[in-house]
């Protein structure tokens, strides 16, 4: 599982945005309102009409909205000519959703000459996913107010985990409903309210955790299949099961004023259910009422300006934890430093490049980026110990050559930084090459999709390519790459090299200073695990 903790700079996202931005029309087009369009909203799953779907035409100038008819059909007059989206929704499809059957689907951009038309344009939307239930407990009652958490199996930082994607409650009656769902693999895991205080029965047994098909922890290889547009149904009953106590001394103290310990279950990105307690001024904590299984003990404090974690794992079995030894660490300061190599001598301006110092380990924060007035020197501050590494993102002509930390070039190595030990040294150049290709099809027909391209030890960049195929990487640092073509890159577990063995198929290639290594690219399709 990996965290990321982002500082980034304006831009430097660009190259991964999955939906095209309006484009501004020029002065003589913005002036112009005599073009028409029409079309049909249909249901992507089934190819039927969409009746009532509001569709919203997205110009610079203006904005214009219409129902379509029974028939799924709109059609608009005097709207503004040039590059121009329409947008599409309606209760019980999907909105804001990416991927396929996501925006890409509920956008269509069109450009318009004056006094032209876009006739027959056809914008698809997807369905919902519907998961409803009742929860019970071990004698088959209801529960009220249980927390019901949806988590789909998703690749985060290159290698495939657990995502918290939706949540509900139960009413009186245990029922749950969790909707607004796209397609994809899931476990559903319901967890008992613990506002009202733990219910324990005299043998010391509370009502637990339950998750369908299986635990998170036993990985994405335990879920179901849920279709687009899909209602199913899945009822859970909490099962009784021992409880047991962690208790410990927290260390490193200042004042102990308000600090609480938070025990969370591992497995999952996002995963709420947790249990809490909170740590007495002498250091010592109880957390009563754990239930069996693999946790992160963390806490995350500020006192006078000052930030104090902790983060340890552990795990539970049938029986109380005692003697429990956590320490604070307090929050410090990285300092850095950019160098520029420059063929001719131009500086870039700060907002062509930036960085992101992601970490290796859960719940692990890094700190607040703090850049110098002249944008030479920046701070990492209030860091917490753990296992890094920087990431950079450029744009123009440079691209990040080196990040140095005590003799490591933290930008292609998990590197563990625990105190303010050494100065980041960022080497930015701009004697770097380019890299641009076709992708297409099977047949040989050019496809839209996704370039992939990795140098050894960092991580991937990727190029979207249009309708005709074409993609280009600019500012590429000389070196040896692989090159891979996707459908979705979104799905590709590049960090996990036995996946990366059975369904990458890549394409070797060199990039030199000032030249262009042009390739071609067949797309794969990223199975969806």
């Amino acid at each position: 599982m990996r965290f990321a903790v982002l500082f980034c700079l304006s831009g430097m996202l660009a190259a991964l945005a999955q939906v095209p931005a309006t484009l501004p029309d020029s002065p003589a087009r913005a002036q112009s309102n005599d073009c028409s369009a029409d079309g049909t909203v249909v249901n992507a799953t089934s190819g039927e009409p969409v009746p009532r779907a509001r569709v919203s035409l997205l110009t610079t100038a203006n904005q214009s909205t219409v129902l379509t008819d029974s028939g799924g059909r709109f059609r608009m007059d005097h709207i503004s000519c040039g590059s121009i989206q329409f947008f599409a929704r309606r209760i019980g499809f999907l909105e804001n959703v990416s991927g396929p059957g996501g925006l890409a689907a509920q956008r269509k951009a069109v450009t318009l000459e004056p006094g032209g038309a876009a006739h027959d344009v056809r914008i698809a939307l997807t369905p919902q996913a519907v998961i409803t239930g009742i929860v019970t407990d071990d004698q088959g009652d209801p529960v009220s107010g249980a927390q019901v958490a949806l988590f789909s199996s998703r690749v985060l930082q290159g290698r495939r985990t657990f995502q918290q994607t939706g949540q509900g409650g139960s009413n009186d009656l245990g029922e749950y409903r969790i909707s607004g769902l796209a397609a994809g693999k899931y476990v559903v895991c319901a967890h008992p309210n613990q506002a009202g205080g733990l219910l324990a029965l005299t043998n010391g047994a509370i009502t637990g955790d339950k998750c369908f098909p299986g635990p998170l922890e036993v990985g994405s290889t335990t879920t179901f299949e849920l279709a687009a547009g899909r209602d199913i149904r899945i009822n859970l009953a909490l099962p009784l099961i021992p409880s047991v106590h962690v208790r410990g001394v927290v260390t490193g103290l200042p004042k102990a004023r308000g600090v609480s310990l938070s025990l969370t279950r591992r497995g999952a990105v996002g995963n709420a259910s947790n249990r809490s307690a909170p740590v007495r001024p002498d250091g010592n904590f109880d957390i009563p009422g754990v239930t069996p299984g693999p946790y992160l003990l963390a806490t995350d404090y500020w006192e006078d300006n000052r930030r104090y974690t902790a983060r340890i794992p552990l795990d539970v079995g049938g029986g109380d934890v005692e003697g429990l030894t956590v320490p604070l660490s307090e929050g410090f300061s990285l300092h850095g430093v950019v160098r520029v190599e420059s063929k001719d001598g131009t500086p870039p301006q700060r907002n062509q490049f930036g960085i992101s110092l992601r970490s290796a380990e859960p719940v692990v924060g890094g700190g607040r980026m703090v850049w110098s007035p002249d944008g030479t020197s920046f701070t990492l501050a209030d860091m917490t110990p753990g296992v890094y590494r920087l990431e950079a993102y450029t744009s123009g002509n440079f691209y990040i050559k080196r990040a140095m930390l005590n003799g490591r070039d933290i930008s292609r190595e998990d590197t563990s930084i625990t105190q303010p030990s050494g100065t980041v040294e960022l080497v930015v150049s701009d004697e770097g090459g380019s890299v641009e290709g076709q992708i297409e099809d099977r047949d040989g027909k050019p496809a839209e999709g996704w370039a992939m391209i990795f140098e050894d030890g960092k991580a991937p960049r990727n190029a979207r390519a249009d309708a005709a195929g074409h993609f280009r990487f600019a500012s590429i640092a000389p070196g040896n790459y692989m090159i891979y073509a996707w459908d979705d890159f979104s799905q590709v577990e590049f960090a996990n090299p036995d996946w990366m063995r059975r369904f990458a198929e890549g394409t070797r290639l060199t990039v030199e200073v000032g030249q262009t290594a042009r390739v071609k690219l067949v797309q794969k399709q990223a199975p969806v695990q």
